[in-house]
């Protein structure tokens, strides 16, 4: 079976996250739970883009 992402761009993950902080990463998170929850009640998830920096 071959790899569906090259080196390349595991690489590229790796450097985002040693440069992320925990913080970028719980707005990430809670950007996310955001959609989710809006796609659930068929909201607007244009409003959840306020929690991105």
């Amino acid at each position: 079976m071959h790899n569906l992402i090259s080196q390349n761009q595991l690489a590229e993950w790796k450097h985002v996250e040693s440069v992320s902080t925990q913080e970028t990463m719980t707005q990430i998170d809670d950007y996310y739970d955001c959609i989710i929850e809006a796609d659930a009640v068929h909201g607007d998830k244009r409003m959840c883009r306020s929690l991105l920096p």
